[in-house]
């Protein structure tokens, strides 16, 4: 039989090497009517022989050649038990398929989920392969991926494989799974008829080329279990053969909720490693492919031998776990729209500077009629648990570029204003921290579409990778640092010197309601914009958040009449 298993046909074959001095036979293996990979005594009846690179007559071993759409193949050995030290054969193509006019072509050799060998097959001649094993392994597997040439593909030969029971094994310090062999809880689109990555190299090693029927798939990796601490993969894209306009691709990997990797996948770029840290507590790994389509379709995404392992790296510190807004229950008013994941669209979610999102929430239009201007969307966050709720705010990207004006947004906490602003396509993508007062139960979010200066609607707001999170407590800010400056007829400011890059504040009146929230700071010094503060004197609070970090506490500060 032959077995789909993520994308990849497994041939399983019967065969029984014959025993040499210091081999020990390859038993078990098991053979089906249905692999591309073949015995060479099966060849054209056995009537044939098959000439190697060197010109000599192969007389035991398999072949691999390409029937139908099947350029991927692969043919596998159980160890389980034997002892096996060392995997040796040899691999050519066949005498009459040699050069470059029968394409490229790759093998690789697997011990249970680890790579041990991945090369060309050599354009002539014969390749020797000899590789130590793990202790304990339980199969090995050879993978053969072809190309097309001028003249068609190459027919492969693997001589004389044998297993060696004396000598030393391959010393390991980790353990490694690969997401192939994990089941997952939703199937990707995964290419099964072997592909190339960016390079143009045929892919022979455990992987995924994604492709796209929706505008945002995702596959979920339990890893609960195996303690695992890191991610390794190798990210591309598959080339193409036409210069036109293709859509755009975005790739990210999350730890359950928690955002480690994203990245807008360019098509051309060389292929680029991942390597990524993962927090104790990992129940899954999800992996998150967005595209939008061009005037020629999409690019596929190849993510080459994907792979999580653990080992004595430890893991990743001092990064928040993280609950998707998107987990929790909501209400609307009747006719605004909430897009959770884009699951049910074929248009993604876009930020205003034109880049895809892997996940969030976008708050706006219905199609339904009249056009609504107003939006009010409620969650139910009670048993969440966190201090904190992290978003990117922005103009969805659909929206930017057309005359919709600015949109208010404010969001509450039960009835705690926790953030207000105007936002339009020019403003970018602001980062949010808020902090949660504990016991809240209800988070709400209230746009208003204003000064639209055109006949356009229905704009959206986009919260990216909206999450609540337990972060640490920011710092208080001294009354020394602190400038108000009460002007006439002019703008008002508040000026905060001595803080952190990247730091937020936050200005209050004197009944400790929010007036205004500064851009974060790119030096030590934050000035918040008021529109006047009137002609008396008066008192003001001040907080800050630190990068990554919930507002600290209050600080009562007095200000000069006009």
């Amino acid at each position: 039989m032959t077995k789909v298993v993520q994308g990849f046909v497994f041939g399983v074959m019967f065969f029984v090497l014959l025993s040499s001095a210091g081999y020990a036979a390859a038993v078990d293996v098991e053979q089906s009517g249905n692999s591309n990979v073949f015995d060479i005594e099966d060849w054209n009846g056995g009537n044939v022989p098959l000439i190697n690179g060197d010109g000599q007559n192969v007389v035991k071993g398999f072949y691999s050649s390409v029937e139908a759409f099947d350029r991927l193949n692969h043919i596998h050995f159980n160890v389980l038990g034997k002892a096996i030290t060392t995997f040796n054969m040899k691999v050519s193509s066949t005498q009459n398929t040699a050069g470059t006019d029968y394409g490229k072509t790759t093998f690789s050799v697997y011990a249970d989920d680890r790579l041990l060998v991945e090369r060309f097959v050599p354009a002539s001649g014969t390749q020797r392969v000899q590789t130590a094993i793990p202790r304990d392994t339980k199969k090995i597997s050879v993978y053969v991926s072809h190309s097309r040439g001028a003249n068609g593909f190459k027919t492969v030969l693997l001589e004389e494989p044998a297993f060696l029971n004396s000598g030393t094994y391959l010393p390991v310090t980790d353990n490694v799974y690969s997401l192939t062999s994990l089941a997952s809880n939703e199937h990707m689109p995964f290419n099964d008829e072997g592909f190339m990555n960016a390079s143009g190299t045929p892919v022979s090693t455990k992987s995924y080329s994604i492709k796209h029927f929706k505008a945002r798939m995702e596959a979920v990796f339990p890893v609960s279990g195996l303690n695992v601490n890191e991610f390794e993969a190798y990210l591309s894209a598959e080339p193409i053969k036409t210069n036109e306009r293709v859509g755009k691709k975005a790739l990210a990997i999350y730890a359950d909720d928690t955002l480690l990797f994203e990245r807008q996948v360019k098509l051309g770029a060389a292929p680029e490693k991942i390597s990524i840290k993962l927090p104790a507590s990992t129940k899954n790994i999800r992996i998150v492919s967005v595209k939008d389509d061009g005037t020629y379709g999409v690019i596929n995404t190849v993510l080459q031998n994907p792979i999580v392992k653990r080992n004595s790296a430890g893991y990743l510190a001092n990064f928040p776990e993280k609950h998707a807004l998107n987990r929790q229950p909501f209400t609307t008013n009747s006719l605004t729209k909430v897009s959770n994941h884009v699951f049910s669209q074929m248009d993604p979610l876009i930020y205003s500077n034109q880049t895809l999102l892997a996940s969030g929430v976008a708050i706006g239009e219905s199609s339904v009629s009249p056009i609504l201007n107003n939006h009010t969307v409620t969650y139910n966050i009670s048993g969440v648990n966190k201090n904190a709720f992290m978003a990117n705010l922005s103009v969805d990207g659909l929206h930017a570029a057309r005359q919709f004006g600015k949109t208010s947004v404010a969001i509450y906490a039960d009835t705690t204003l926790l953030h207000t602003q105007r936002v339009s396509g020019t403003s970018g993508i602001i980062p949010l921290t808020l902090k949660i007062p504990a016991g809240a139960s209800t988070l709400k979010v209230v746009t208003a579409l204003m000064d639209a200066t055109s006949y356009d609607k229905g704009q959206q707001l986009i919260l990216g990778e909206a999450a609540f999170a337990n972060l640490q407590t920011s710092g208080t800010i001294a009354p020394a640092q602190v400038t108000v400056q009460n002007n006439r007829n002019t703008t008002d400011y508040v000026i905060v010197k001595n803080l952190k890059k990247y730091d937020t504040i936050r200005v209050y009146d004197a009944n400790k309601k929010l007036i205004v929230m500064a851009p974060r700071t790119t030096s030590t010094t934050g000035t918040a914009a008021i529109a006047q503060l009137g002609k008396t004197a008066g008192t003001l609070y001040i907080s800050v958040a630190h990068n990554q970090m919930v507002e600290g506490p209050l600080t009562k500060v007095s200000f000069k009449g006009e």
